[in-house]
Formats: structure tokens, C-alpha cells, sequence
């Protein structure tokens, strides 16, 4: 019940925000050009989208098709536009207001609107395919020989993230060398046009110590069964709450996303595995929401999350901002301790990034008294 509840008003935000958008770009198209109010027919008609909408999340099905891959491309497209197109919109609108004079450049002002909105729309369909390697080296009495391990997140294949961002990802990372491959959640979203070859190309990531995967909250409602059973396929050992030995010298603990307790399924605290990790190891404590537990950070050496896409799309960081304390980047914890949050290799929705760039880590785990 809980679940439903929670989703219901989830939904009922999304579509009031939706609609709004959509009223705000008619009525700044009426004042712009007071001729179009005539026709509100027409005008009426850029509503349509909003029902259309909910074919996006409607059947979660994780193979799709060529038109539902077209359909999805129309539909964010259209409301990534409107995103950024209300957000500088109510902006300037602000300015007139503390201005307190009568604003007659309508027609300039939804101009200028819309040809911000079309550059952000299209230089961040651009760069978020611009993957940017993002390097860490940390040094701990802890390792003896240098470990290299690539940290994905949040890759989100689906009908906008296919199998040319796959290949994407698996020459970057094959590049890299890396001993052991780690994506922290959200593997998958829906509607995945050829899951078989996505398959086959991230099976082709190569990684000696091994590749392993850890839920995001995406793995739950996209059914999380079958997620799994997917990630298995693709060559990725599953890691439910527990305990891994990487090697002799590293442990990996890893901890189910909260979104399982929607789904009626338990989520332990933070601590119950950190405290079974062997304390003489280089603990490694992954977690796709970056939320640390008070105490947790003296069981681990290094967490690794996502979740947060750094905000994907400016302005939108400032508000995923006022939600997670750790945002993006690296965090240092005044035990030793440290947090690396991953501002996610693909993207959700559209596939747009704009002040956010897709991030593949790179961690190299280095003895202490190796030259720095």
C-alpha cells in the first residue's frame, strides 16, 4: 500500500509540474505573438505530449523496439525543452518583476528563450556521449601491489542509452587496464532495442580480478529479477548485502539500494556488514545512494556511489543538490576514510547532460611508501 501511495504522489507532482510547463511555454507564446491566442485549438494541441507520456513508464518490458527508441527520443526531447525553457523563463521573469516596469519585448524575451533552450537540448545530447575519465590514486598501508579498478555507474541502457554508448564504455574501460570493473547501480532501465548485443559487448570488458554490480533503485522498478538476471548476463557478478574478497588484501561490502523497501523487501543498516569486513583489509564499501550512516565511515577505507548524476542537467544540480549532502566527486572523511561519488557514465530520461559530464573512475590502490 505504501508503495502505491508513495507513487501516486510522485506521479501527481510530475504531471502538475508537466502541465505547468507546458501552460507557461503557451502563455509566453501568446505574448510573444498575440495572434496565436485566435487559435487556442492549436495551442491546446502541445498538451498532447503530457498523456502520450506515460507510454515511457507504463510497460517496463527490458527489450523494445526501434519505435519505441524513436518515440522516447521525441517525447524528452520535447520535455527537456520545456524544462529549460520554463526554468529561464520564470528567471527573467524575476527580473521583470523586481524591475517593477512594463516588460514590452515579449516577442524578444521568447526568442532569446528558445534558442537557450534549443543550444542547452542540443549541446547536451552532445556531450553526454563525451565520456571524461575521472583519476584517483589512493595510498594506503594497507596494499601492497598496486590495484587498478574502474568504477560505472548508473549507465541506464535503455531505448536512449544502447549499443553505441556500450562500446563506448567498453573501449574506454579496456583502455584503462583495470584489474576489477565495479558498477555501482543502475545497470539497466527498459526498453533496451538489442539487449542480446549489449550483452555481448560489456561480457567483452575485461577486468582479471573480476566485474561486479550492485542494485541501484532502477534495478527495482524496472523488476528486479530480471535486472539481475540480466547483469549476470552481461558478465557481472550480482552483489546482494554482503561481504567479497577481491583479492588477499581487498574486501568488497556491498549493501542493497533503499528502494528495496518499497518493494516489501528488508534493507540492513550500513553497519551490520561493514562490521563483518575484515578489519586488516583495504575495506571498499559500495553503495549506489551516497547517504553514509553515523559511524559507518570508520568500518570503510573507500565508498563508492552514484545516484545523483551530479544533477545531469543544469539548472536542475542545484535542486538534487538540497537532497544529497554528498553530491559529486570526492569526499574526505577526517578518520582517513574516503567517499568517491560517481556523476554516473550514462544518463535517465533524456540523453542529455549539460554541466554534468558522464564519468567513468579510475581508482589505482597504491602501498603507502611507493614514490608519490
Amino acid at each position: 500500500m505504501t508503495n502505491y501511495i508513495t507513487f501516486g504522489i510522485f506521479l501527481t507532482i510530475v504531471i502538475s509540474i508537466t502541465v505547468g510547463m507546458v501552460r507557461y511555454f503557451i502563455v509566453s507564446l501568446k505574448k510573444a505573438f498575440p495572434v496565436l491566442a485566435l487559435h487556442p485549438f492549436i495551442l491546446n494541441i502541445l498538451y498532447l505530449p503530457v498523456p502520450l507520456a506515460f507510454f515511457l513508464f507504463h510497460d517496463r518490458s527490458l527489450k523494445g523496439s526501434v519505435h519505441q527508441t524513436f518515440f522516447s527520443y521525441a517525447l524528452y526531447i520535447y520535455f527537456t525543452f520545456l524544462f529549460v525553457f520554463t526554468i529561464y523563463g520564470l528567471f527573467f521573469e524575476l527580473m521583470i518583476f523586481l524591475r517593477r516596469r512594463d516588460f514590452r519585448k515579449r516577442r524578444v524575451m521568447f526568442i532569446i528563450l528558445s534558442l537557450i533552450s534549443s543550444y542547452t537540448v542540443a549541446a547536451g545530447s552532445y556531450l553526454a556521449n563525451y565520456i571524461r575519465v575521472e583519476e584517483l590514486d589512493i595510498y594506503s598501508a594497507k596494499i601492497t601491489k598496486p590495484v587498478k579498478i574502474v568504477q560505472l555507474s548508473d549507465i541506464h541502457f535503455s531505448s536512449m542509452v544502447g549499443t553505441g554508448f556500450a562500446e563506448k564504455i567498453r573501449d574506454i574501460t579496456n583502455s584503462l587496464n583495470p584489474d576489477a570493473v565495479i558498477v555501482t547501480g543502475d545497470f539497466i532501465d527498459h526498453w533496451i532495442e538489442d539487449p542480446e548485443k549489449i550483452s555481448e559487448i560489456m561480457r567483452s570488458v575485461n577486468a582479471p580480478l573480476g566485474k561486479f554490480a550492485i542494485s541501484g533503485n532502477h534495478e527495482f522498478i524496472n523488476g528486479f529479477e530480471n535486472a539481475v538476471e540480466y547483469i549476470k548476463w552481461s558478465g557481472f557478478a550480482f552483489l546482494y548485502t554482503g561481504n567479497t574478497g577481491l583479492n588477499d588484501e581487498i574486501s568488497l561490502v556491498s549493501v542493497t539500494d533503499r528502494t528495496a523497501e518499497r518493494f516489501g523487501l528488508e534493507v540492513p543498516d550500513d553497519i551490520e556488514p561493514l562490521r563483518n569486513a575484515v578489519n586488516s583489509k583495504f575495506v571498499i564499501f559500495l553503495k549506489h545512494q551516497p547517504s553514509v550512516s553515523d559511524g559507518a565511515e570508520e568500518y570503510f577505507d573507500l565508498m563508492l556511489s552514484g545516484h545523483t548524476h551530479a544533477g545531469q542537467l543544469f539548472p536542475f544540480h542545484f535542486f538534487v543538490r538540497t537532497a544529497f549532502h554528498y553530491f559529486s566527486g570526492t569526499y574526505h572523511f577526517g578518520n582517513g576514510s574516503i567517499l568517491h561519488v560517481n556523476r554516473g557514465t550514462g544518463t535517465w530520461g533524456p540523453s542529455v547532460r549539460f554541466g554534468a559530464m558522464p564519468e567513468i573512475t579510475l581508482i589505482t590502490l597504491l602501498p603507502e611508501n611507493i614514490e608519490k
